[in-house]
């Protein structure tokens, strides 16, 4: 007898918390995590807007700065895992919330971060008590500030909301696996390439909003190692290239004294 195939937890959201937890793949991938857990969620929500976001905690009773930053540098120190194009590891905790919904009763985004700032052990939660906020107050503010930016798009099945997760995911790695390949031959010709991890973000947003396909290929193609080659031509060995967003452009800044 085969064994019964596990069910797709993607499956148990609705098309809008679908999308808030893309966001969140990206944002793990960033981060070189490669393992989703309810912090990079509640991280997706915040960056969704981050004026919107700063109104929505303030209004759940936290000081928005702090709050913010309390998240990024808990979530900075987390372990880095190799990228599997073929899963994305759900930390338990994530695992069992979605384990809540199901395709017939999904959970939208209110219910997703409610469950999620519910949980008094999650970091979430114990970051939001301890500068005086209020979780369930949170979570509903997150949730109505999503309900806001949602701008109207056509309801997707569950099993495509699932897959443009899962398709986030591997593109997402790609990008992340194509700069440190570009970096790894520079430092073969004695050059050093840096990049933020907001650039894996935005070839990832390049993808997704394009209608067609290979738009990480084609920016690396015609226009990222282009412009790596003719800063090479003008540099000498030692240069330090920087990879790095500027507004929405893309950047390509040079040292060449770096520091020892």
């Amino acid at each position: 007898m085969r064994p019964a195939q596990q069910p797709d937890p993607w499956l148990n959201l609705t098309p809008q918390a679908a999308r808030l937890v893309a966001r969140a793949v990206g944002l793990s991938a960033e981060l070189g995590h490669h393992y989703l857990g309810v912090e990079h969620v509640i991280l997706a929500a915040l960056t969704s807007d981050e004026t919107a976001a700063g109104y929505a905690i303030e209004a759940a009773g936290l000081p928005a700065v702090d709050f913010v930053r309390a998240l990024r540098e808990e979530i900075a120190v987390y372990p880095r895992l190799p990228s599997d194009d073929d899963a994305l590891p759900l930390t338990p905790r994530l695992a069992r919330i979605l384990e809540r919904g199901s395709p017939d009763a999904p959970l939208d985004p209110t219910a997703l971060l409610r469950h999620i700032l519910a949980d008094a052990r999650a970091v979430p939660y114990r970051l939001t008590a301890a500068l005086g906020g209020d979780p369930a107050r949170l979570a509903g503010a997150l949730a109505d500030m999503l309900q806001v930016l949602e701008r109207p798009v056509e309801t997707a099945a569950p099993h495509e909301d699932a897959q443009s997760i899962k398709d986030s995911m591997v593109l997402a790695a790609r990008g992340r696996q194509m700069l440190q390949e570009l970096a790894d031959e520079l430092r073969d010709h004695g050059y050093e390439l840096l990049f933020d991890g907001a650039v894996i973000g935005w070839l990832l947003v390049q993808e997704l909003d394009s209608e067609g396909h290979g738009v990480i290929d084609r920016l690396f193609a015609e226009d990222i190692r282009p412009r790596v080659a003719a800063a090479l031509d003008a540099n000498p060995p030692g240069s330090v290239f920087y990879l790095s967003l500027v507004g929405d452009r893309l950047e390509l800044l040079v040292n060449r004294d770096p520091e020892p």
